[in-house]
């Protein structure tokens, strides 16, 4: 019964692992710079190939265009998220989950039918599984992560009227590291290729 808890905690936060822009806006420069601004408030959907879940993500994505050459760059933020699950109407487990970025996002934009190409890398850290909600009480410590970076490549499109864009892709989860004993049981149900990334 513990193992299946802790599947569903786990599962219900890494959506958070997420890297999305479903909102865009970018302003012109009121200067000589050729570079556009970017402000992105990010929604996405990811889905959990072996678990078979889809979770969301939100955060915010700064940075800017060249106008001269397309070129995209940018910081993400991805906002920690806590959530808690029940069964049959009792907290079974309160589960934090934070997205760090390893590296800027980087691609370019095609001004000829704005179509877009970014990459971006990340670690998914697990801060805490904490069994009913109990906050003195974590299963995974306080160093649990990706064993290595995820990296994660986004195609799409932006309408070229509102700016907003629609992107999406598929990812590999790696196996975590430094989680205790829970190690080898988030490695099993999460980690894997076939995860897949959008936005609308």
């Amino acid at each position: 019964m513990r193992g299946i808890r802790l599947r569903r905690a786990v599962a219900a936060c890494l959506g958070v692992a997420a890297l999305s822009a479903a909102t865009a806006t970018l302003a012109p420069s009121a200067s000589a710079d050729p570079d556009i601004p970017i402000d992105i408030q990010t929604n996405s959907t990811i889905h959990l190939a072996k678990l078979g879940l889809d979770t969301q993500g939100t955060g915010r994505l700064t940075g800017s265009v060249d106008l001269a050459t397309g070129e995209l760059t940018g910081d993400l933020v991805m906002d920690a998220s806590q959530t808690n699950v029940d069964l049959l109407g009792i907290r079974a487990a309160t589960v934090g989950v934070e997205v760090a970025a390893t590296k800027p996002i980087a691609g370019h934009v095609n001004f000829s039918d704005f179509s877009i190409e970014a990459t971006a890398s990340f670690n998914i850290k697990v801060l805490y599984v904490r069994p009913l909600g109990i906050k003195w009480l974590n299963l995974v410590g306080n160093r649990c992560h990706t064993q290595t970076p995820i990296t994660i490549n986004v195609t799409g499109k932006a309408d070229p009227a509102t700016f907003r864009a629609s992107l999406s892709g598929t990812f590999e989860i790696p196996p975590f590291t430094d989680c205790g004993l829970t190690t080898p049981i988030l490695t099993l149900l999460i980690s894997g290729p076939g995860n897949t990334f959008s936005t609308s």
